[in-house]
């Protein structure tokens, strides 16, 4: 990031650090950060439960089959625009110390570079809504509920810049409160809507989804915007000048670098998750099955244990969003030693989310399933389920290390060998009559533990090659090591 500015103070970097980097350091405060993340993850696991509850009542399954069918539209836009947008902003913003011209140049170059993107995927559906409502839905009657969508994603892409540099830079409770503010007030908006405006017809019903989605967006980016100028404010003009087209273009090429292979790391793990769904049945048709018993198992897993045995994801998944910005920070300065540490004890604190809870709660499993869906998978499921999750929370955090070393590309061949060994497995064990169901679920289990050991092994070969290495200017001060360290 050199060569941004030019301008009357010998040091302009550090004339903005100065007044502005103390706040953002990452080495401090990473156990609160995860603490107040995993605490905003839980209870919004806890008010999707009961907001799913109320969608089954007021909607109806056709209504909620058509919206699903909706939302994948967005699933698949958000994978393209967005995923590797936020991975590549986190990354480079824990490398401005909070630096406030440089934030706002990251953070304008993001916004542009959205727009491009969402434009170029969006445009085309927006300009075929009645085909794509026809023929891809199955509704003629569902564009309107495609235009909201997209209007969704358009806010949800502000938004989702806003808060990967909030989280980039250290700052985590404002996003945690927009988050969580936010999905109230669509769970809330969607409910009226449905009580006092629905017809009953699924389209409708879809639409005012949507409706409820799009109307809480307003809320988080106009939230995270305010926040945005209080923590990044504009420094006075005698302070800094700045160059801001040559910048800008280098803060686009950096992001490009980065957003590419993670990028293509979500869309790979979209398509591949979504042939997988599209095979098993035929699979387990093979295998014995009915049509009906194979959906019927597989909507068992993915409604009744699924969300209890992941439930842990909402600690692993706050360990993984603090560790890339503290791992992109201390691997920018050439901290090699603290980026070990931050490794070890970010993928030993995902693997303890599983040991300290699905472990001790795989005898009451399938009594929880019992009381709150009236469904119970068999307890070999919740032992294959359980072997599953605590190998992917470990590889969340594998994966959020080799993102803040910059190996976005590694990321993207790993996770390519993962989704492809699972799919093979399952096209071959989920048809045999001894397994059935079971083959699926040994083959997500050994396809993401294949994944997770070249993780490790490639870290590991990482950390080797970087040991001894001395990339900090002499003048660079060594500080004291984070909480994860």
């Amino acid at each position: 990031m050199k060569g941004f500015f030019i301008g009357k103070s010998k040091d302009p970097l550090n004339a903005a650090n100065a007044r502005y980097g103390a706040r953002f350091s990452m080495r401090n405060g990473a156990k609160k950060r995860v603490l107040i993340l995993s605490s905003s993850n839980l209870t919004l696991q806890l008010l999707g439960f009961v907001y799913r509850m109320m969608l089954s009542r007021l909607a109806g399954s056709e209504a909620l089959g058509l919206q699903s069918l909706v939302m994948q539209i967005y699933s698949i836009i958000v994978s393209v625009c967005i995923s590797g947008l936020n991975v590549a902003v986190m990354t480079l913003a824990a490398r401005l110390m909070g630096n406030s011209i440089r934030i706002r140049t990251l953070t304008r170059s993001a916004l542009m570079l959205f727009a491009l993107l969402f434009t170029a995927a969006s445009l085309p559906i927006f300009v075929f809504r009645a085909q794509v409502a026809a023929k891809l839905i199955g509704d003629p009657e569902a564009q309107t509920a495609v235009v909201l969508v997209l209007a969704c994603i358009l806010l949800t892409g502000i938004e989702n810049v806003l808060k990967s540099v909030h989280l980039g830079s250290g700052l985590v409770k404002r996003p945690a409160i927009s988050e969580l503010i936010e999905q109230s007030i669509r769970y809330l908006f969607v409910f009226l809507l449905l009580k006092t405006v629905s017809d009953g017809s699924d389209h409708r019903i879809a639409a005012l989804i949507m409706l409820g989605m799009l109307m809480s967006e307003f809320f988080s980016v106009s939230f995270l915007s305010i926040s945005f100028k209080k923590s990044f404010p504009l420094i006075k003009k005698h302070d800094i000048v700045f160059a801001p087209n040559s910048e800008s273009r280098h803060a686009i090429g950096e992001l490009i670098g980065i957003l590419l292979p993670a990028g293509l790391t979500s869309v790979a793990g979209t398509v591949f998750a979504s042939a997988a769904s599209l095979m098993l049945p035929s699979r387990l048709m093979l295998a014995g099955y009915s049509r009906q018993q194979a959906l019927s198992a597989i909507g068992t897993l993915g409604t009744v244990a699924v969300p209890l045995v992941f439930l842990p994801i909402a600690f692993a998944g706050a360990v993984s969003t603090v560790a890339l910005p503290a791992v992109s920070e201390a691997y920018s300065r050439g901290d090699t030693s603290r980026v070990r540490s931050i490794a070890i004890r970010s993928i030993g604190a995902a693997a303890a989310a599983f040991v300290l809870f699905d472990l001790p709660m795989l005898p009451f499993f399938g009594k929880l399933c019992a009381v709150l869906f009236g469904k119970v998978p068999t307890a070999l499921c919740f032992v294959l389920l359980s072997i599953k999750a605590g190998v992917i929370f470990m590889q969340m955090a594998a994966s959020a290390v080799l993102n803040g070393m910059m190996k976005q590309k590694s990321v993207l061949y790993l996770a390519i060998f993962g989704e492809i060994s699972q799919l093979v497995m399952i096209y071959t064990l989920a048809a045999l009559p001894q397994l059935h169901i079971y083959g699926y679920l040994i083959s997500m289990a050994i396809g993401e533990g294949a994944r997770l050991i070249a993780s490790l092994v490639y870290l590991h070969g990482c950390m080797r090659s970087s040991t001894g290495r001395k990339l900090l200017p002499s003048n660079t001060k060594q500080s004291p090591n984070c909480e994860l360290c």
